[in-house]
């Protein structure tokens, strides 16, 4: 019997990089858009003041046109290092990137430097769909090949389909997904020192 190889299947946006935090910071430069709040349950037209259609339109022209699409910055203060301990700590272990920023324009390549230069050459593999695709085809292709440890995401739909599929799931505490935390349908975490204590548990069977 073949033992499969152990992998971590990890979200970019709002898990690895700030994806909203550039994508305000570029409608407010180019777009005099002055965001209200914060993202409530993913709720971005509240956000922006504006419809759903021109909310596509100026998601498209960030990630596909634009180059600061490429220079996000870390979701918080601890994911890089917690990443490379990780790495370092299970060099077994695939860490593959599974996420919806699209390919069209500039996004596939700008996604992979803007992941290289954050975090360097650590990720065994970086799946981009687009933007409109279901993630669950790929977690069942992934399920086939690898052992699951876990899958990392912030967006509940996904979540719902990690659990469909009997895999263990964590999800980043966030604005837009904090109501859905009294559920307990969803195993939620404040921050990468949470998250890394949790892989660690799930490969090793303890806490570093």
């Amino acid at each position: 019997m073949t033992i499969k190889q152990k992998a971590v299947l990890i979200d970019c946006d709002e898990i690895l990089l700030n994806h909203l935090g550039g994508f305000k910071s570029y409608v407010e430069k180019y777009h005099n858009i002055k965001t209200q709040g914060i993202p409530v349950q993913y709720n971005l037209q509240e956000w922006l003041q504006c419809s759903r259609e021109r909310v596509m339109e100026l998601l498209e022209e960030f990630n596909f046109r634009s180059y600061e699409f490429g220079l996000l910055e870390p979701m918080d203060r601890y994911v890089v290092d917690r990443m490379h301990y990780l790495r370092a700590m299970h060099p077994d272990v695939a860490f593959i990137i599974v996420t919806k920023s699209g390919t069209f324009g500039h996004a596939e390549v700008l996604r992979k430097v803007n992941l290289h230069n954050v975090f360097g050459d650590i990720f065994d593999d970086i799946i981009i769909l687009e933007q409109n695709q279901s993630k669950k085809s790929t977690y069942m292709k992934l399920a086939v090949e690898y052992d699951i440890v876990t899958v990392i995401d912030d967006y509940l739909g996904n979540i719902d389909h990690v659990i469909e599929l009997g895999l263990d799931n964590v999800v980043l505490e966030c604005p837009h997904n904090v109501e859905a935390k009294g559920t307990g349908s969803y195993n939620f975490m404040k921050n990468w020192c949470e998250i890394a204590e949790h892989i660690t548990f799930k490969i090793d069977g303890c806490y570093w």
